[in-house]
């Protein structure tokens, strides 16, 4: 996933020259080029790194996935020792590809794509799969013996069996959370500020506000509960927000006794440990989240729509519900609510679950040595 991106640039700040190349592209966060340009100057300063956004074109105006140009161009000119590719399978790479396998050094490459997504694939990407993905980029990879590393088991089917990655080419790389910034801590100032009351119960999302992970499923499951509601219920949301998404399903929202709702704007990253540590539960109804880890580590369960990828994720601190079953997933956040001792059981046993699996520096400094590993036998 793009974070182990952002946290690779972190961990390995001081320790290489670190130059990430992405496209100029930022409507997929609501940015504009200006804005993005100072956040990367901050991040460059922070982090000791370079940030290089090439020029790109969309093949059409709804495609989330720009078409980067000058890839080449721009890795022939730097010929990195190490290079680390982020979603192989993207057609934003297009013929760019195969200068990263000429020019790339020490490659390692991860996938972003869950076998589940193929049946949601483009047109664009599937002719890109037939013509150059699979003849000629997975060929050579298989013949480099470059490792791919997956963030979910779900991937590693979609590289071995899809694309057709020899499998011993292919290792995991288990998305992970950074526990010196998610961690338990209650802020007294926050629960202020956020006007929390003694006794109530708080249900909390945070994230984007879009037809991807369509937080307004969790509006309709606390409805459920009606004027019935056994304790008071806070429900915190908050994120980035699609103005059509956002108008179309909280511009109103339900005025229902004992359940109150806040609505947030975007919560910087290095507080969001302090929201997290608040909450009886975190809910995110679709998708797969770097959150749900960021959450468990700050001693918080997780409720996640029901698949092979977040059952494990919330192996021992959280919950999943059956897809499409609104009912389901207020039955699941009601038996967290409603038992204390079991929510705690959750928290105590989802926060060892993390710092065992998804600590990220062990993570990070795994793909490094494997990155050296196959240099070697080069």
């Amino acid at each position: 996933m793009g974070y182990d991106v952002n946290l690779m640039l972190r961990h390995f700040a001081g320790k290489f020259t670190n130059i990430l190349i992405t496209s100029e592209d930022a409507s997929l966060w609501n940015e504009t080029a200006e804005s993005i340009v100072e956040k990367d100057k901050a991040f460059e300063i922070q982090y000791q790194c370079k940030i290089i956004r090439l020029p790109y074109f969309k093949t059409n105006p709804g495609n989330t996935v720009p078409l980067i140009k000058n890839l080449g161009k721009t890795m022939r000119n730097i010929k990195p020792d190490y290079t680390f590719v982020h979603g192989l399978e993207s057609h934003a790479f297009s013929l760019g590809m195969l200068r990263v396998l000429k020019y790339g050094g020490s490659l390692g490459l991860d996938t972003h794509t869950l076998y589940n997504q193929i049946k949601n694939a483009s047109f664009i990407w599937k002719l890109y799969r037939s013509l150059l993905l699979k003849p000629i980029i997975v060929k050579r990879i298989n013949r480099l013996k470059i490792p791919i590393f997956f963030t979910a088991q779900d991937n590693r089917h979609f590289l071995i069996h899809y694309l057709g990655i020899n499998e011993n080419l292919v290792y995991t790389n288990e998305i992970a959370t950074n526990l010196s910034v998610f961690y338990h801590f209650i802020d007294a100032g926050l629960k202020s500020k956020l006007q929390m009351q003694d006794g109530e119960k708080v249900v909390m999302y945070i994230g984007k506000f879009d037809e991807f992970k369509q937080p307004h499923l969790l509006l309709d499951a606390i409805q459920l509960y009606g004027e019935t509601a056994p304790f008071p219920i806070h429900v915190i949301m908050g994120g980035p927000k699609n103005k059509t998404y956002f108008e179309k399903y909280f511009a109103v929202l339900p005025k229902i006794k004992n359940i109150r709702f806040t609505i947030l704007e975007s919560i910087p990253n290095q507080e969001l440990y302090k929201y997290y540590s608040l909450a009886d539960v975190v809910v995110i109804p679709e998708q797969n989240s770097l959150s749900a880890l960021d959450a468990q580590a700050c001693k918080t369960p997780v409720i996640l729509k029901d698949d092979a990828t977040n059952r494990e994720r919330v192996l021992k601190g959280g919950l999943v519900y059956e897809e499409n079953n609104i009912l389901d997933l207020k039955n699941k956040i009601d038996s967290i609510l409603r038992d204390p001792e079991f929510r705690n059981q959750l928290a105590e046993n989802g926060y060892q679950y993390i710092a065992e699996k998804y600590n990220y520096i062990t993570t990070m400094d795994t793909i490094l040595g494997i990155l050296n590993q196959h240099t070697s036998v080069k």
